[in-house]
């Protein structure tokens, strides 16, 4: 009993994932997993290699130090996107909630106002 109580517990708190589209229409869905708490887009990364895997496990604090926050209220994770490599670009929720996301290059990408929080922690 003990052991299937934390079997449940564990599947329930480590197995997020959610779609989010690249357009309005709902085309395509990109399922994306939480990663040390940063959602990210893990199908496509190859055995855990790709850019958005790479900056959870490598930024830190003192790269918010470059960061321009300035007083028209600028989103400062674009600027940290641009910072880590990344295109800021803005993706859909089924819902048609839009939400900020850090393209790499290798087409991975990751929630950028979530890493800016993990940042921030």
């Amino acid at each position: 009993m003990k052991v299937k109580l934390l079997t449940l517990i564990l599947m329930t708190t480590h197995s997020y994932s959610m779609n989010v589209y690249k357009d309005r229409k709902l085309t395509t869905p990109i399922t994306i997993e939480k990663y040390k708490s940063v959602s990210l887009s893990k199908n496509l990364c190859q055995d855990n290699r790709c850019t958005s895997i790479n900056v959870i496990n490598n930024t830190s604090k003192s790269i918010l130090k470059k960061v321009y926050v300035g007083p028209d209220g600028v989103n400062p994770t674009s600027p940290l996107c641009r910072l880590i490599g990344g295109t800021p670009q803005i993706y859909y929720k089924k819902n048609m909630n839009a939400i900020s996301i850090c393209k790499f290059k290798d087409e991975s990408f990751i929630l950028t106002w979530e890493l800016f929080n993990k940042i921030l922690s």
